[in-house]
């Protein structure tokens, strides 16, 4: 027979796995806003494609590319690690190689510090962080539904 102990230690680690999931549900849903926001208020531009990086993170590959450009006002600016996603990877990246020196951009003009996304890639982007919004979202009610089964369930066992 499980103990009482057992119980709430697994309510506990049920529970401190779904802050974490809701914390990742909040960070999809903060980057999501933001790429919503570029493809609604964005300025077009033209980027060039300096670098790439693949990293193995959650077991999924995630992608980022490295961008240069002009603004309007004739200003060079880059920007580091732009997610991009899966589907556009494979598009633009052969092994360690970019197929594309040049892409069609949009970026805020008004925020210096706003990673840009491409175009082509927006809607795929939003796709991609809403089912990750849900998939998070739904791991994050698991695990409290699970804290709180565990929790109601320890009173009935015996001491």
């Amino acid at each position: 027979m499980i103990s009482r102990r057992v119980l709430v230690w697994l309510a506990a680690a049920s529970a401190l796995g779904a802050v974490g999931a809701g914390g990742l549900a909040v960070l999809a849903a903060t980057e999501a806003r933001h790429v919503s926001a570029v493809m609604a208020h964005g300025v077009d531009g033209i980027g060039r494609l300096q670098g790439g990086r693949r990293v193995i993170w959650k077991g999924t590959p995630e992608y980022s590319l490295r961008l240069t450009w002009n603004d309007k006002s004739g200003k060079s600016r880059r920007a580091d690690n732009v997610p991009i996603s899966t589907t556009t990877a494979r598009e633009i990246i052969s092994g360690e190689q970019l197929l594309q020196v040049a892409a069609p951009i949009r970026y805020l003009a008004a925020d210096n510090g706003s990673a840009p996304i491409l175009k082509a890639d927006g809607e795929r982007r939003l796709g991609e962080l809403n089912t990750r919004i849900w998939l998070f979202a739904g791991l994050a009610l698991m695990g409290f539904l699970v804290a709180i089964g565990l929790l109601a369930g320890r009173r009935y066992l015996k001491p």
